[in-house]
Parts: structure tokens; sequence; C-alpha cells
């Protein structure tokens, strides 16, 4: 009686080396925080899950290892190792030079960011007065508010100091709530964007990149500045602005949405933040 000799299915090795290549490459992006520089912070538990799904696609394959097989073909298994040589090579940080071009997706980053007001800036105080008439104030204590206000906010010298890691946060409060900070005084880092077809004489940006969904999409984001000494700003140079925040609408497409402006005091240079912003 002759005795069967198993033979290594050489298709099955190569695609389970790949899958656990792959689902391995996912995993150390996932914990490393690797992968920010290519998706935001919320792609992070897809990523775990891709990578479990390659393990157990890895595992199942394994049932197969020395199941005969008359032809072999592989050209499949390049969708999952071609990415992985693809992260293996040399990557270039993130340029701001390369992202600077002003349009309806950059600095207005979705309208959904920008908040269209209740009122319109003449109604406002007179729908102010009705309410206190007729609505008792509820009295907060100042720990209650300190417990629930925003990182870099003092309500009781009206300050915002905005720390690089929290620009994005600030970034979005500002144009939901516009209303409520007009008058602080703000401090904030970022780098000078001039466009003059969007900006007037006397207006720049003090901006970031923003990433919504990977980094095919990222864009300046940032908060308008108006400045007497703006052509002296030199463009992509990184500067910290302290100046009081101003309310200001813009119409767009016949709607009325918050685009505060910093009417800036002083300029000081600063050191470059490296990476982006991610704005939800």
């Amino acid at each position: 009686m002759k005795k069967t000799v198993k033979v290594l299915n050489s298709q099955v090795l190569i695609e389970i080396v790949c899958q656990i290549s792959f689902g391995g490459m996912i995993a150390y992006l996932a914990a490393s925080g690797d992968y920010l520089r290519y998706v935001t912070p919320r792609m992070r538990p897809y990523l775990y899950f891709t990578a479990c799904i390659m393990g157990l696609w890895a595992l199942a394959g394994t049932g197969r290892l020395f199941r005969p097989r008359y032809k072999i073909r592989m050209n499949h298994c390049f969708l999952l190792i071609i990415p992985v040589l693809i992260m293996l090579l040399p990557h270039t940080p993130i340029d701001i030079s390369s992202y600077n071009t002003i349009g309806e997706s950059s600095l207005q980053i979705s309208q959904a960011e920008r908040k269209e007001p209740e009122h319109t800036p003449d109604q406002a105080e007179e729908t102010a007065g009705r309410q206190q008439e007729t609505v008792p104030l509820e009295k907060t204590s100042a720990k209650e508010e300190n417990e629930n206000a925003m990182p870099g906010l003092n309500k009781a010298e009206k300050k915002i100091m905005v720390s690089d890691d929290l620009f994005g946060m600030w970034y979005s409060e500002l144009y939901m709530h516009m209303e409520q900070y007009e008058g602080y005084t703000i401090s904030i880092t970022g780098y000078v964007l001039k466009d003059p077809k969007v900006y007037g004489e006397n207006e720049f940006a003090v901006a970031r990149l923003a990433m919504t969904c990977c980094v095919a999409d990222l864009a300046p984001a940032g908060l308008l500045c108006n400045y007497r000494e703006v052509p002296d700003l030199k463009e992509d140079s990184w500067i910290t602005v302290e100046g009081t925040l101003t309310l200001n609408y813009e119409d767009y497409d016949g709607h009325k949405y918050a685009n505060p402006i910093i009417m800036v005091t002083k300029i000081t240079p600063a050191e470059k933040v490296e990476g982006y912003v991610y704005p939800y």
C-alpha cells in the first residue's frame, strides 16, 4: 500500500503570508499611532477590525495548505502585498505649501462646520430681551462653569489660549458658537495663509492643515485675521496671533453663516507645528 505524500500548496501559503503581512501592518499602524499620517482618529476601530479579519482569513487558510491544486493563481495576492510594499517606502512629511489652495472645500471644511445663526444680528438683542422677561435664568456655580469650560478658556478674564493640539477643537467651537466669544482675547498659533482672491487688503488667515477623512482631503483651516501690516507677513511663516474676536457673518448660497474675525493686536514668530488638525 502506497503512502500518500502531502504536497504543500504554494498558492495557499503565499495567500496566508500576504494576509498576515497586511493584517500585521494594519495592526502596527493602529497600535503605534502611525495611521494618523494617512487617516483620521475615527478610523482606528476599523483598522483593528480589518486586522482581525485578515488574521481570521489566514487561520482559515491553514486548512487548505496541503490540499492539491493543479493550477496556481497568485495575481490576486498583489491586492494585499502592494499596499505593504508602499508602506515600507520612505514618506516625505506633510508640507503646507502643497495644500495652500483656497476653494469651497479649504477654509470652509464643510458647511456643517459653520453654524447659521438662529437670528440675524439685528434681531439678537430683541430676542434676548424677550427671553429675559419670560424665562428665569438658571444660576450656575463657578465650579460647574470651570468643569464644563473648553480647555484654555478663561471666562473671568475673557481670554482663550489655544494650544497646538487643540487647534481643531477651537476651530469648530468658534465657528459653531461665535456669539459666545465676542470680545474675548485669543492667542493661537498657525501659519500665514494669504490669498488676494479670497481676502481683503488687510486680511489673512492663521491656519493649520486639517483632515476630515484621509490624507487626500488635507486642506487649510483657520481663522480670519484683520491686520494692517499684512504685506510684512511672509507666506507660510509660523506665527502666534493675539487679538480680539469679533462677530462677522457671510452670505453663502442664500444663507448667513458665522465667520469670526480676529482683530490682531500682536504677532510673534513661532516654531513650526508638525502634523495636521482634526476639526471634529
